[in-house]
């Protein structure tokens, strides 16, 4: 017992001098395994260091396990996304996870909602094709060609040549990137022709 409690105070003093995030990333490794004194970790390293490459990792694979029993259902998964957003601030996963979002509002029609999340997409990831390219699929989905144009614009425009984000696999990346652009150039045709359509009529 004495032997036990001597380890955790070790503990707490190794922790409590760690200044940056490599002491973090050892230490994690190093106890990862004992959950109790492991989730107190987990949580501070979220906290100090919320783009690293532990708080990415954190951060999908909770979003995993959160949404894999719930898959079914779009309320469900609002409120689970939507918590998670809040938890893993400044996070490259949250680029996925506003695309599972956006998703499950629209199939719930809250499209109040929906275009405040859209908002958020755009300001968190301003240079990703992605968070443009959806803004321009919902608004016209919704029945708005004429603010669904300037995204698809914008779309376009990034699809040609942006940044990869930090820690998604580099394959997953250059997969999308091929891509980017076919994507981004058939939503701003869409975003075209229904706006032709719109002064037809």
């Amino acid at each position: 017992m004495r032997y036990k409690i001597l380890l955790f105070a070790i503990f707490l003093v190794s922790i409590l001098s760690a200044t940056d995030y490599e002491n973090y990333e050892k230490r994690w490794q190093d106890i990862a395994k004992e959950t109790t004194s492991a989730d107190s970790l987990k949580s501070e390293i979220i906290q100090k260091f919320p783009s690293s490459q532990l708080s990415f990792e954190f951060c999908q694979t909770e979003f995993y396990d959160k949404l894999y029993p719930i898959w079914r259902s779009d309320s469900l998964k609002v409120v689970a996304i939507e918590g998670l957003l809040l938890k893993y601030p400044q996070n490259q996963w949250g680029r996925t996870m506003y695309r599972y979002l956006v998703h499950s509002l629209f199939n719930l029609d809250k499209y109040e909602r929906l275009q405040q999340i859209l908002y958020n997409f755009r300001k968190d990831f301003p240079e990703d094709y992605k968070s443009w390219q959806l803004a321009a699929h919902y608004y016209l989905e919704m029945g708005k060609p004429e603010k669904a144009l300037g995204f698809a614009k914008e779309a376009y425009q990034f699809s040609k040549d942006y940044p990869i984000l930090a820690h998604y696999p580099p394959q997953q990346w250059n997969m999308e990137s091929c891509a980017a652009t076919v994507v981004a150039a058939e939503t701003y045709a869409e975003a075209l022709m229904k706006m032709k359509s719109t002064k037809r009529h």
